[in-house]
């Protein structure tokens, strides 16, 4: 279980627009069609299908307020390594698995090495909610750990190596574009994501869950996801995939969404407004697989062309054809067509690449309540028709 090599991601603006992969099947349905006599009683995303209760994620707890690592108490690695373990492969050493060292600003005078020591006491019991989860299935089940996300799964080596590879990868370019940990803060010990094989497998873990839990602790949105092929919310993210859409969709596409769209969920304390949430998402599948393959999927609108988003949002701009950010702010997911798609990625890749410390700003405003458009202006100190101009010329120019 060594710690596995991975490339580490470094994209700058003219790379994100011009990185994309051959792909040969559309986004995966999250979220079933539901009947229109029906709609108004959904919530306006099933992130939190529970009665509003968000999924456990095990964020690193803020210990106050610190320019430096955003009251975390922790910053990224100095000369950061890749590692990921998938079962069956020999131990790592604790210290490859430490996520963080301790922020000097704020936590001086703490030990570095106490973090290998929490590493050595975790790997104690790592293997214990992978365990439960095959016995409570009867499924074998392979068990993949990043840092940040721990994968249970009904794939083969090579799809766990990938998981590992690209979620790693998203992981070091969020930390390196940042300087921070603020958007990488789950842990493998508390957040983990089920990845199944074929429509029965998830049909039966359904049936497992409600065993645990019960439909009612399930809530009242339970009923409305099933039959979907992924789901994101109490207690755990699960999906599947057939065997035909693994050959174009590697699994790692579907963990890089729903882990990325955690990280930004807990980084606002689950205030990120829904297009944030979304396009953020998009980023992260785009950063860990270059690649977009996965949406949101409320509807029967066709998805965006296959190929490069950032080429087809780049598209958008020079026609002049992006909605206003008032208008996009405000899209309901049940009315998403392809263009909305297209500009939530577009609108979080200009927030998030033009300027990584005023995106880290608006953050830490929408953890405090603050209104989404208070909290933009805020951060990047720009109105709202400023900050859509700007995005219009960065992403039409394509540096």
């Amino acid at each position: 279980m060594a710690a596995a090599r991975a490339s580490r991601l470094s994209l700058n603006r003219r790379q994100w627009l011009s990185a994309s992969a051959a792909v040969a099947v559309s986004g995966s349905t999250l979220l079933a069609q539901e009947p229109k006599a029906q709609q108004p009683k959904r919530p306006a995303n099933l992130l939190e299908f529970a009665g509003g209760q968000a999924a456990g994620g095990g964020a690193v707890g803020a210990v106050g307020d610190c320019k430096d690592c955003g009251g975390l108490g922790f910053l990224p690695l100095k000369n950061r390594k890749p590692y990921f373990h998938v079962e069956g492969q020999p131990l790592p050493k604790a210290a490859d698995a430490v996520p963080h060292r301790y922020c000097p600003t704020c936590q001086a005078g703490k030990d570095d090495k106490d973090l290998v020591a929490e590493q050595t006491e975790r790997f104690k019991t790592a293997l214990d909610g992978h365990q439960k989860w095959e016995k409570e299935t009867g499924f074998n089940l392979l068990r993949v750990e990043t840092r940040h996300v721990e994968v249970h799964g009904q794939f083969p080596l090579p799809e766990a190596i990938k998981i590992g590879q690209a979620f790693e990868s998203l992981a070091a370019h969020l930390q390196s574009l940042t300087g921070t940990m603020e958007l990488t803060q789950t842990r493998p010990e508390s957040y983990e994501i089920v990845a199944l094989l074929e429509k029965p497998a998830m049909e039966h873990f359904r049936t497992v869950l409600e065993k645990i839990y019960t439909v009612e602790k399930l809530g009242e949105h339970w009923g409305l996801t099933k039959g979907v092929p992924a789901v994101d919310g109490f207690p755990l993210p699960f999906f599947y995939q057939t065997a035909a859409d693994t050959k174009n969709r590697p699994y790692a596409h579907g963990i890089c969404f729903l882990g990325g769209r955690k990280q930004v969920r807990v980084a606002t304390n689950e205030r990120a407004p829904r297009w944030l949430q979304e396009g953020f998402a998009e980023y992260c599948e785009f950063a860990g697989m270059k690649a977009n393959l996965w949406r949101t999927v409320y509807n029967e609108n066709p998805p965006p062309p296959l190929g490069s988003w950032a080429q087809q949002v780049r598209q958008l701009a020079l026609a002049k054809q992006l909605r206003s950010w008032p208008e996009q702010m405000k899209r309901e997911l049940r009315d998403y067509d392809a263009r909305d798609y297209l500009q939530t990625f577009g609108m979080v890749a200009f927030l998030l690449q033009s300027d990584p410390q005023k995106f880290l700003a608006l953050t830490r405003k929408l953890r405090t309540g603050l209104a989404e458009e208070k909290a933009l202006e805020e951060s990047y100190a720009m109105a709202i028709p400023a900050l859509e101009a700007a995005c219009v010329k960065w992403l039409a120019a394509g540096k």
